[in-house]
């Protein structure tokens, strides 16, 4: 589970500069892996977490969804999908799909490669739905058609001061 002391640094920055951040969480330890939703308020909206049995096996897992309120008043349906198993795995999409959601999110720490990639592809366009993911080594978008979106340029100052501050000890 993640931290208290992470979770509440990662609303304080959402809540500071009213930003909705989705946040993969690595828990060696557990060998586990989370995902936080928290919206431009800084209150978490959604969470995901799954363990795996063993390293190297893959296994879809349940697919958590949330209402992500935005500042200018409407709300966004979000559903979270966690690691390579989720991506492999055309169920946990299939189900997002199937109860409404608008946009999948899906984080993991090794993402990037031309077979995961393609899994994206596939999962974006088979469900017709928009997709962000990220990991340790590659991010992009991807629209409800599985057409790749170019990223957002790099902002000329950099991120803000607070959010190259790492999160609080032991987090």
């Amino acid at each position: 589970e993640e931290t208290t002391a992470t979770v509440q640094w990662l609303s304080a920055l959402a809540r500071t500069h009213g930003l909705a951040l989705a946040v993969g969480m690595s828990q060696p330890r557990l060998n586990a892996s989370g995902l936080v939703v928290l919206d431009h308020r800084g209150e978490v909206i959604a969470k995901s977490h799954k363990a795996a049995a063993r390293s190297g096996i893959r296994r879809p897992g349940i697919p958590v969804q949330g209402t992500l309120r935005l500042r200018t008043g409407g709300t966004v349906r979000v559903g979270l999908l966690l690691g390579a198993g989720d991506l492999e795995f055309s169920e946990p999409a299939r189900l997002l799909m199937l109860d409404a959601t608008e946009l999948g999110l899906l984080a993991g720490a090794v993402l990037g490669g031309d077979m995961l990639r393609v899994h994206a592809l596939v999962r974006a366009g088979e469900n017709l739905l928009p997709m962000a993911v990220a990991g340790y080594d590659v991010g992009y978008g991807l629209d409800q058609y599985g057409q790749l979106r170019p990223p957002l340029p790099d902002s000329a100052d950099g991120p803000p001061a607070t959010a190259r501050t790492p999160p609080p000890d032991g987090a």
